[in-house]
């Protein structure tokens, strides 16, 4: 499955139908404002698993899920692997701890949203970038950039 940049693989409040295994790319989890702004909650990519509570019982997505860098991935059926993972205690375990992983992170973001200056935000975002795509080439919108170091400058 190919994600291209400003791909949504699923949208807050929508049912999750499938969960996607980046090989690489980055897929940003973001949470939407009223005022159209959003912030982004986390990154993911070869790294990660997207949507994986779908296979938990968790078919609702809580935030939005979107393409950051153009990426290619495996994907399954949510209900698959909400089968797999109720016949296999070790695919429940691994879905656990990725979403336990997910959640380390995200409240890291927030953390260092409400402690950090710009600067040092920009700093980390573009470390985790580099680290996700392991190029020196960060293939990403100004205005993607721009807008989340806006809205999160303001958190």
């Amino acid at each position: 499955m190919t994600v291209p940049l400003g791909a949504y693989i699923f949208k807050a409040e929508e049912t999750i139908e499938r969960v996607y295994f980046p090989h690489n790319g980055i897929i940003s989890l973001i949470v939407g404002f009223s005022t159209g702004q959003f912030v982004e909650a986390g990154m993911l990519g070869r790294n990660g698993v997207v949507g994986a509570g779908a296979a938990l019982d968790g078919q609702i997505a809580l935030n939005t899920a979107i393409g950051q860098a153009d990426s290619e991935g495996t994907a399954i059926e949510s209900s698959m692997l909400n089968r797999i993972a109720k016949e296999s205690e070790t695919m429940r375990v691994a879905l656990v701890r990725q979403e336990h992983m997910l959640a380390a992170q995200t409240q890291q973001v927030a953390a260092c949203n409400a402690i950090h200056e710009l600067e040092e935000r920009l700093s980390r975002w573009l470390l985790q970038s580099r680290d996700l795509l392991n190029s020196d080439t960060l293939p990403l919108t100004q205005e993607f950039l721009a807008q989340m170091l806006v809205c999160n400058a303001a958190a």
